[in-house]
């Protein structure tokens, strides 16, 4: 079991990515009431967006993202979690020669479980992030502000005791700001995503009775993203 997740998070990987923060996980809730988690997360992303104002309104190609994240989740019940998200993000646009650095990035999520079976459970889930990146450009300071919000449902289904497929599909929405400082001028320009609904699918699988990985593939109509992690409940 164990190699077939190893050999599932090798092959997810070799898709092109799409621009995003953090895995989303299982759209149904994992703790029991009054239990913890904590994760150590990482994402990888390339989407297009678009960008307007001042009369401008243009495309930006396969901009790039990178993420470090700690998860901290808590069980309110044991249908209904909370989480938290704490690390650094960056952003990489070709078009504009920026390779941002790694700025503060954190969100919050909840997932809720509405129907459960004995292998296949149902459940939905809000998850939203703030990220910050920031470049030098020919002598313009350029920075990307914005937040993604995701609203998920689906299925987890157990495959085995230690091993749970799971997906859905989802609304995902990013808003924010492209600024550029040069001396005494500036200027704000909005930031949008083009693709607003896609789907995801993931593998979680248990290392023990504490421990589990989990990896997953996400895409819109123009774009990807793979995210994997490792968490601990306790």
């Amino acid at each position: 079991m164990l190699l077939l997740a190893v050999t599932f998070l090798l092959v997810t990987m070799t898709y092109s990515p799409a621009l995003a923060v953090a895995p989303l996980g299982t759209p149904t809730a994992g703790l029991k009431q009054g239990q913890f988690s904590a994760a150590f997360e990482y994402a990888i992303g390339e989407a297009d967006l678009e960008v307007s104002g001042h009369g401008i309104s243009e495309t930006l190609k396969d901009v790039e993202s990178n993420a470090f994240l700690a998860n901290l989740g808590y069980g309110i019940t044991d249908d209904w979690e909370f989480y938290v998200l704490l690390g650094v993000a960056n952003v990489q646009a070709d078009d504009l020669d920026f390779d941002g650095d790694y700025g503060f990035a954190y969100g919050l999520g909840t997932k809720y479980t509405f129907a459960r079976d004995e292998s296949l459970s149902w459940g939905a889930m809000f998850q939203i992030d703030w990220n910050k990146s920031e470049d030098k450009v020919s002598g313009v300071d350029i920075e990307f502000d914005y937040y993604e919000m995701t609203i998920a449902v689906g299925p987890t289904y157990e495959l085995s005791d230690t091993m749970r497929i799971y997906g859905g599909p989802f609304f995902y929405f990013l808003n924010g700001d492209l600024k550029g400082n040069y001396e005494s001028m500036s200027a704000t320009f909005d930031l949008e995503e083009e693709s607003m609904f896609g789907g995801y699918v993931g593998l979680e699988v248990d290392l023990d009775q504490s421990a589990s990985i989990y990896g997953e593939f996400q895409f819109t109509g123009d774009a990807w993203t793979f995210g994997t992690g490792i968490g601990w409940k306790f």
